[in-house]
């Protein structure tokens, strides 16, 4: 059986890779965790600035809930509350919207990655 090299895309042409040229790669991603304070006050929606030197305008930011407890909170946070989260990537910073189909008060974590 023949050695087949990967395939890769050469200026929109699928080929083999070529001796000598490497895969590009993305360097890996980082996971940030940290916690956000919907309030006292429980609601549907809010909105949050999270500092981060990595973010720019042109950031990719996504962001899911994260399953570890926050400051005074309990287990499970999350396990009833549905969240849908939008990000904005400014300089230094992001924007990040925050809409649940239930009201949510306290504290709660998040994880983010972005990508440049």
């Amino acid at each position: 059986m023949a050695v087949k090299n990967p395939i890769v895309n050469y200026n929109g042409y699928l080929k083999e890779l070529q001796v000598g040229d490497t895969l590009p790669t993305s360097g890996g991603i980082t996971v940030t965790e940290v916690e956000i304070d919907f309030g006292t006050k429980p609601t549907r929606s809010k909105r949050f600035t999270i500092t981060d030197a990595l973010a720019t305008t042109l950031s990719k930011i996504m962001v899911v809930p994260s399953g570890n407890i926050a400051t005074g909170r309990g287990q499970d946070d999350w396990e009833w509350d549905t969240i849908q989260f939008a990000a904005k990537g400014n300089t230094g910073n992001f924007s990040l919207s925050a809409y649940s189909n239930t009201r949510i008060g306290g504290k709660r974590k998040i994880f983010y990655t972005i990508n440049n």
